[in-house]
This record gives C-alpha cells, sequence and structure tokens, in this order.
C-alpha cells in the first residue's frame, strides 16, 4: 500500500474486505480512499470528497457502503456511496432518508443488516443493501464508534452526544431498537468483538473489559 499521496504521508485508519479478500477499501488521513483489488493498490478519487471528511466503509450482502460527513459543508456534508466492484460507485444521499446534516463513520454488516453510525446520525440500520436507512432511537443522540454481534445480541460502545459525550454501552436483539445497558467503568472503548461466548472491548492503558457469557 502506498506510504504518502504526493509530498504529504498520511496514516490510514479503517478497512472493509469481501469474503475472500480480493477486494479491500481503505481510508486513510484528508478522506483518502484507496481500492485493492487482485492485490494492485490504486487510489478511488471520483467521490469529490472533502479534505474534512469523517469516513466510514462497511462489507456486507456483496456491497461496500461509504459513509461521511463533510465538516466544512454543514448542513449538508452528508456523503454515502456504494460500490460492489470497487469502480462504479452510486450515490445514495438524496434517496437515503438520511438527515443531510449527519454522517456515517462506523459502518457494519451484522447478521444480515447493515447498521451504522456517526456524527448526527443517531444509530440506524439498512435492510437493503444500504440505499435506505432509518432510526428507531428515541430520546438521547447516541454516536457509536463500534459494534459486534454474537449469541443472538448486538452490543456497541459511544458516546451519548445529548449528554455532553458520556461514554455509552447499548444492546439491541435485532440490531434496530437499543437500550443503554448500565457500566460502572469509566475507560473509553476503542473496539469490541465477539469471541468465544463473550464479548470483549478494548480500551486506552491496556485496559480490556470482557462480558459474562453470551450464548
Amino acid at each position: 500500500l502506498p506510504a504518502s499521496a504526493g509530498s504529504s504521508v498520511f496514516a490510514f485508519n479503517q478497512l472493509a474486505s469481501n469474503e475472500d479478500g480480493s477486494m479491500v477499501i481503505a481510508l486513510g488521513d484528508q478522506s483518502i480512499v484507496y481500492k485493492r483489488i487482485d492485490g494492485n493498490w490504486t487510489a478511488v478519487d471520483s467521490l469529490g470528497l472533502s479534505a474534512s471528511t469523517s469516513l466510514g466503509v462497511g462489507y456486507g450482502a456483496d456491497v461496500f457502503i461509504l459513509g461521511g460527513f463533510d465538516f466544512t459543508n454543514q448542513p449538508t456534508g452528508l456523503y454515502l456511496f456504494r460500490t460492489s466492484d470497487g469502480t462504479n460507485w452510486e450515490d445514495l444521499e438524496d434517496n437515503s432518508d438520511l438527515n443531510p446534516n449527519s454522517g456515517l463513520d462506523s459502518i457494519v454488516f451484522l447478521n444480515d443488516i447493515f447498521i451504522g453510525s456517526g456524527f448526527n446520525s443517531r444509530v440506524v440500520f439498512s435492510e437493503n443493501r444500504g440505499i435506505s436507512w432509518q432510526t428507531l432511537e428515541q430520546g438521547n443522540r447516541h454516536r457509536m464508534s463500534s459494534f459486534a454481534f454474537g449469541g443472538g445480541v448486538f452490543y456497541s460502545i459511544g458516546e451519548d452526544e445529548t449528554n455532553g459525550g458520556v461514554l455509552v454501552n447499548l444492546v439491541s436483539n435485532d440490531g434496530k431498537i437499543w437500550k443503554v445497558v448500565g457500566s460502572d467503568v469509566d475507560e473509553d472503548g476503542n473496539d469490541i468483538t465477539y469471541f468465544n461466548s463473550s464479548f470483549i472491548i478494548v480500551s486506552d492503558g491496556g485496559v480490556i473489559r470482557q462480558s459474562g457469557l453470551v450464548e
């Protein structure tokens, strides 16, 4: 993977792959998007992204979904694209039913449903391969950074934007209706996964939290 674009070195911070690894989409600083098809890396420069865009990407149901929000173009900074081949990108913004003053920078495909979250978006889901999205969340607005699924349970970690960005854990049995679960820890969560019948959260300072058995 190239280590620089022009004369500016940049870092990659998110990626998604199809099932056999023949196609990968990687996201980096300054809204850099690269694709790898059959081992060859090339830049995706046809999307017209602002360098101030917060991006997210996920893969499922044979498509990549790329979301984001352009912070220099409020209140209509929403980006939302879909591709199956990494070359042809479909712009989904207008018919997505998402708030144009929102964006998805966390996108996953879990248990046959796309789930996303990001700036001003709450937790949203799509059941038609990323074309349209909706939320059933009410009350406080949550911005979730990571999702996992296992044992019939969806679990997510993130922040409560309505309540000053305090840490929050959400749980759901369908990926659509979420409820806050109590937590007596203050450490931020950086990522979550489901492994060996429990959820594991990794945080700053070497902190690792593990749930009880979820089966």
